[in-house]
């Protein structure tokens, strides 16, 4: 669970005054109005008061999210990507892959390699944003579990 709380305050009249009349632009152009508001606070120096983050998440193993890396060979795990051989790598030399667990770890799954798949950051957009995201998670359910069999059996 993660909880974000921010409140802000104004020191004087006339900073109260000049929000409120970027507040007011709203209804003529809000994109143009929220990134006068950004920089109303960055020039006021209009900063966080009080800031407080709460976070529980499940352990992740990172030794399992590197045999899943080992496992893919620094591609993309979805049979379906578009770009089967995304291969960009970080400074460090590592792929840059996703370990995605399928069924996730807040649901119940299991942080183990058979419900764990390594994707392209597009792929792991498309399963986790997407509006046919049950589709994505069945076929990553079994590319995960039959490239899990075929290491297991030595393939």
């Amino acid at each position: 669970m993660k909880t974000r709380s921010t409140i802000y305050r104004l020191d004087s009249a006339d900073n109260r005054r000049a929000l409120n009349r970027l507040l007011d632009q709203l209804g003529e152009n809000p994109y143009a109005a929220a990134v006068g508001l950004l920089e109303y606070r960055a020039a006021h120096r209009v900063l966080p008061e009080a800031f407080s983050t709460v976070t529980t998440e499940p352990y992740r193993d990172p030794k399992a999210v590197e045999l899943v890396i080992q496992r893919s060979g620094g591609f993309c795990e979805n049979p379906e990507c578009e770009c089967p051989r995304f291969q960009h790598f970080t400074p460090a030399g590592k792929p840059i892959l996703q370990v995605d667990h399928v069924v996730d770890l807040a649901l119940g799954g299991p942080d183990h390699p058979a419900n764990m798949i390594a994707v392209c950051p597009n792929c792991h957009a498309i399963k986790t944003l997407s509006a046919d995201c049950e589709k994505w998670r069945s076929i990553f359910r079994e590319a995960a579990a039959e490239l899990h069999r075929r290491r297991i059996d030595g393939e």
